[in-house]
């Protein structure tokens, strides 16, 4: 079929590479709802994945075969458990260029990861990184992220994204006194940043909501928002969560909105229409091109 599977690690998951086909403009045959729909049927969302489409339906059905004639398997069915007997797909793409967070933002960026997702954005990105496996005591792992962000701060970068995992896991358990217990823990671990705010803006947020309770996995749900620094006006909210930020002097801000205004809290930003790069940048740019004059 001119396909294969690349393991990405221990959890089942695997990079599908398909070097026969220009198009990966298919659908996702992952339902993401396990008991709302069984595994779909790739279709092309374009005249171009037509051929994409056929050839990953085959693979499915294929990878089914073989996995229900798995020794794994035989022993499911003996004990009296449903097979494991679905590959799913989600998620196709093309690689292609990808210019570096310098030339999309117009400053040096980097990133303090735990996971392969976000450490191959840095890389992408041309991002400096620093990986910290995480700790189970989630107020260790907070501190130590953050003495990483000193460093690659003394280092010259302008912008650090640090991210953690440990909120969303807790909230897929679906218990909610374990997330109570980790946001508590990430508040100890967070103690430090109010001296940090002190010299640089920070923000903190969530990249989405994760209920801890019912089924669903995500929700389009507003996240909280805190900024502070030098330059950041106060407002009377004076505690972190979704309920008290509504109130909060930003109002609902989108995360295309996000970095912009953090840029202009530190006196970076680009004003509309403004070009001092080959490509627009929000940001002012750390290392523009000078005009050399002869005296």
């Amino acid at each position: 079929m001119g396909v294969r599977l690349e393991p990405l690690g221990a959890r089942g998951e695997a990079l599908l590479l398909a070097p026969g086909h220009t198009s990966a403009a298919v659908t996702d045959s992952d339902p993401f709802f396990e008991t709302f729909h069984p595994c779909l049927r790739p279709q092309p969302t374009t005249p171009e994945g037509q051929g994409f489409a056929a050839t990953l339906r085959d693979v499915l059905h294929a990878a089914r075969e073989c996995l229900l004639d798995s020794p794994t398997n035989a022993d499911r069915r003996i004990r009296g458990l449903p097979p494991l007997d679905a590959l799913t797909t989600k998620w196709a793409g093309v690689r292609d260029a990808i210019p570096s967070f310098t030339e999309q933002i117009g400053i040096r960026g980097a990133a303090v990861t735990s996971t392969r997702l976000y450490r191959g954005l840095a890389a992408a990105l041309e991002m400096t990184s620093v990986d910290l496996p995480p700790v189970n005591d989630l107020a260790t792992d907070l501190a130590a992220r953050l003495d990483a962000v000193e460093e690659l701060i003394t280092g010259g970068a302008r912008f650090v994204h640090v991210h953690t995992k440990a909120t969303d896991e807790a909230g897929h358990t679906k218990n909610p006194h374990a997330k109570r217990e980790v946001l508590e823990a990430a508040d100890r671990g967070l103690a430090r940043l109010g001296s940090l705010a002190e010299r640089a803006v920070v923000a903190v947020t969530g990249d989405h909501a994760t209920p801890s309770t019912h089924g669903v996995l995500h929700t389009a749900d507003p996240t909280p928002l805190t900024v502070a620094g030098p330059t950041v006006r106060p407002d009377e909210v004076q505690q972190f969560g979704e309920w008290p930020a509504r109130h909060g002097w930003y109002g609902p801000i989108r995360a295309e909105e996000l970095l912009p205004l953090l840029l202009g809290h530190a006196n970076r930003p680009v004003f509309l229409g403004h070009r001092i790069t080959t490509r627009p940048v929000p940001a002012l740019a750390d290392t523009p091109e000078h005009l050399h004059i002869d005296r």
